[in-house]
């Protein structure tokens, strides 16, 4: 037959057996306070920073059109959390503060390195805010050691950021000098083509000798058609001696051949227009190619010096909002709460355990 209870019947049940559950809360109690105040004290110490903006470290930005932000964006602030919640931030840890005899752990133990590791992750704790700062809180019986591994913590993450960004500076400004070199090889190269142009063409003063071309070739076609049109004229004149002709025609002969010789295509002097005209094509666009590159190579030069600036250059990496201080109260344990879970749960139990007694005793075990 099922046992029915009412409140009025609990009530009266857990009153008939209210020495024992009393004695019951009495015992955890007092187990309770005795085993909270045998626990270490805990201090904890945190230490809050923002990540520097990623634009302090270019070049361009820093001597250029200037930073916009001080402050790191949202790619700049995992960084820095990836950063802090390393191994290489663990390790530094590790050995700065000895944590092998801090938390009295073998060192010739193989598992040795599993477990410092483990209970430093158990009292090391690295988020993000809801501010977008990273915080590092640091719990250690000493509270002296708490603070001063938070801040350790903060530091080498400082470092180890700039070293990260020094890095990238460095390999982009070796890219810079690399490229840099390769234009000055062109550029002088280049300047041996033109050269060879030149000497090619009988090229070495190209505005002179192009101005002195241009007036020989029309003095001599102006003085070309002049002899022609004399030749033509005095030719079949019987007052003119043939010997005369003979020179005329011979100056005439002269006159063609050195025009042809100023303007043919197929003249092999190098005092030729033609021959001037594509030589001078050609060492120009070589000049502009030159000018150029030497634009390209100032400014790579200057570029190569502001990286140098750069990598030279202790930027600030983060900016701390607030220190780890000294902490002078516990973090934990939190004695009073343990001893009133432990009364309570001792009470909640008393009473299940009156209960299961009191269903037994209800149980006629001859009809089952």
């Amino acid at each position: 037959m099922e046992q029915q209870y009412t409140l009025l019947g609990l009530l009266k049940l857990f009153w008939k057996w209210r020495k024992a559950i009393i004695l019951a809360c009495a015992v955890a109690g007092v187990v309770s306070i005795v085993a909270s105040l045998s626990l270490d004290n805990y201090y904890q110490a945190s230490t809050t920073f923002y990540p520097a903006s990623q634009d302090n470290f270019m070049p361009e930005k820093v001597f250029g059109g200037g930073v916009d932000f001080f402050y790191g964006s949202r790619e700049d602030l995992d960084r820095l959390l990836a950063i802090t919640q390393s191994n290489d931030i663990k390790d530094f840890l590790i050995d700065s503060f000895n944590l092998h005899d801090v938390y009295e752990i073998d060192r010739d133990d193989p598992k040795a390195s599993l477990k410092v590791h483990k209970a430093l992750d158990g009292l090391l704790t690295i988020s993000k805010t809801k501010f977008s700062a990273v915080d590092v809180s640091v719990e250690d019986k000493d509270p002296k050691l708490a603070a001063d591994m938070a801040n350790a913590t903060r530091e080498k993450a400082r470092e180890l950021l700039l070293g990260m960004m020094s890095e990238m500076l460095l390999s982009t400004k070796n890219t810079i000098e690399n490229d840099l070199r390769q234009k000055e090889i062109l550029v002088e190269q280049l300047k041996d083509s033109i050269q060879l142009w030149r000497a090619q063409y009988g090229i070495y003063d190209t505005d002179a000798q192009a101005e002195v071309l241009s007036t020989l070739v029309a003095e001599t076609e102006s003085k070309l058609n002049r002899e022609r049109a004399k030749f033509q004229e005095l030719r079949n004149n019987p007052l003119i001696s043939p010997d005369t002709i003979a020179i005329l025609g011979a100056t005439l002969k002269g006159l063609e051949k050195e025009y042809e010789a100023l303007t043919s295509d197929k003249s092999k002097s190098k005092f030729n227009l033609n021959s001037f005209n594509k030589g001078k094509e050609k060492i120009r666009a070589i000049t502009q190619r030159i000018d150029i590159e030497n634009t390209q190579i100032n400014y790579q030069k200057l570029k190569a010096s502001q990286y140098k600036i750069a990598t030279d250059f202790d930027f600030n990496a983060l900016f701390t909002i607030e220190e780890a201080t000294v902490p002078y109260e516990k973090s934990r344990p939190r004695r009073s709460i343990l001893v009133i879970a432990s009364v309570l749960a001792a009470f909640i139990l008393s009473l299940i355990a009156v209960l299961i007694s009191d269903l037994i005793k209800s149980v006629k075990w001859s009809e089952v």
